[in-house]
């Protein structure tokens, strides 16, 4: 395909936009000279605006005076393709594309709607789909091939010196990665449960904690208990990245954590809740994985026993090993 000029819109948490990446790796494979500009919110610009294949970002702030400024810049690139992944109806999504003066529009349009001159199938005709392919079929509609069903992220050599005078400092040559945070609080576990995890593994292996910064103190209380764990301190979401990469296997709450560490084929052992559309949509995208489910609750992961996490990470370690 001729170079053209892409938006792409994707106004959800940072774990969407890791999910979004191989939209962004499959467009530039197509064509380098091809242009990528993002949509975002406010709770993932960031990382758009460091992302290597991305040249442009806009943000969505829900101001008045902004949302003209957003809405003028938009309709004025004129781009050739506007593509919306997601696959259920959105007042937002309808909105942006009706105004956007895009020649090609991509998404979902719902009934009675024709805002998207290419629709994108429903959720229910995906039902049984991850939501990597979900994001990557409107490309296929135009023509533009992926090969990679993984999130694409790129390793940055600071925070590998980061990682590395830590392992150094601390003898460390392996390790296992536990991640505690996740995005809302139905998909926290229990710190004494985290505990028991550290103790049981801890006769194998040393563990790294990591945390969203908020949840800093409530970390330190939890490493306080452990054996041999240590709260690594990340300064960025890049120093995440290689904690993951470099990690014999990475445990973690249904969050963007389990993305990254499949962006690099490591190893996931993930905490979820029994919401059936959510298990088909975001499971780990690792050549390895475990899910461990709250088989009591579609919103909770609380009441997963160590057992069955334990169990788990043995399992996948033998199958790796």
């Amino acid at each position: 395909m001729k170079a053209a000029s892409f938006c792409i819109v994707q106004l959800g948490r940072i774990g969407d936009l890791i999910l979004t990446t191989p939209v962004f790796e499959a467009i530039k494979k197509d064509n380098p000279n091809h242009r990528i500009s993002v949509l975002c919110g406010r709770n993932n610009f960031k990382f758009a605006e460091s992302y290597p294949l991305i040249d442009d970002v806009y943000v969505y702030w829900k101001k008045p005076i902004a949302l003209f400024q957003l809405l003028f810049s938009l309709r004025k690139q004129r781009f050739d393709y506007w593509i919306d992944p997601k696959d259920h109806s959105s007042g937002e999504s309808k909105f942006f594309a009706s105004v956007c003066g895009a020649k090609t529009k991509i998404g979902y349009n719902g009934s009675n709607s024709t805002v998207f001159n290419i629709p994108v199938p429903s959720a229910e005709e995906q039902y049984d789909v991850h939501v990597i392919k979900r994001y990557l079929n409107p490309l296929n509609q135009i023509g533009i091939s992926a090969d990679r069903f993984a999130p694409k992220l790129y390793l940055n050599s600071l925070s590998e010196h980061h990682l590395n005078t830590f392992l150094a400092e601390h003898k460390l040559t392996d390790y296992v990665h536990i991640n505690i945070s996740a995005s809302l609080d139905e998909r926290y576990w229990v710190d004494e449960k985290w505990i028991e995890l550290e103790h049981q593994i801890s006769d194998t292996s040393d563990t790294l904690f990591s945390c969203d910064p908020k949840d800093t103190e409530r970390l330190d209380r939890i490493v306080a208990k452990c054996k041999r764990a240590k709260r690594y301190p990340t300064k960025s979401l890049e120093d995440v990245y290689s904690l993951a990469h470099h990690a014999r296997c990475v445990i973690s709450p249904d969050t963007a954590v389990v993305h990254i560490a499949s962006a690099f084929n490591t190893p996931v052992v993930g905490l979820y809740a029994n919401r059936k559309w959510n298990l088909k949509k975001f499971p780990p995208s690792s050549a390895h994985y475990k899910l461990v489910i709250n088989e009591c609750s579609d919103t909770f992961i609380k009441d997963i026993s160590v057992q069955d996490v334990l169990k788990a990470y043995n399992e996948l370690m033998e199958c790796i090993s």
